[in-house]
């Protein structure tokens, strides 16, 4: 997952120097069913998880899977956000700059393909896709 997603960061061009200004932050994401424990460590070189993280967190989000992907999914973050199922302490800041982060990519996916099929190709799927 760390490397498929640091991988659609670098195709923004704007996304990694967004993520080193939360360096220093740990996000805990603490999933309640199923049980399942996330930290993420954002970086100047894209996102990190691990498992277990013995320093102090700077916000931990606890909720049920549902919630979790439809707040991944929410336009609207912050109604989510105030639902009775889910609880956040610490520091909403931190999470909320990297929910908008993630949010506002904009990918620049002709490149990407460009490189797999070749400029022609590209260029003629592009105009279709856009037509």
């Amino acid at each position: 997952a760390e490397t498929g997603i640091n991988r659609v960061l670098r195709l923004d061009g704007t996304a990694l120097p967004r993520l080193r200004r939360l360096s220093t932050k740990v996000i805990e994401v603490d999933c309640l069913s199923p049980p399942l424990r996330v930290f993420i460590l954002p970086a100047g070189d894209g996102l990190h998880f691990a498992a277990q993280h013995e320093a102090e967190v700077d916000c931990t989000l606890r909720a049920p899977a549902g919630n979790l992907l439809h707040l991944a999914l929410a336009r609207d973050k912050t109604r989510v956000l105030h639902s009775p199922e889910v609880s956040m302490d610490g520091d909403s800041a931190a999470l909320l700059e990297l929910a908008g982060i993630l949010q506002s990519l904009e990918l620049d996916w002709e490149y990407e393909l460009s490189r797999w099929l070749g400029p022609l190709a590209t260029q003629v799927l592009g105009s279709g896709l856009r037509d």
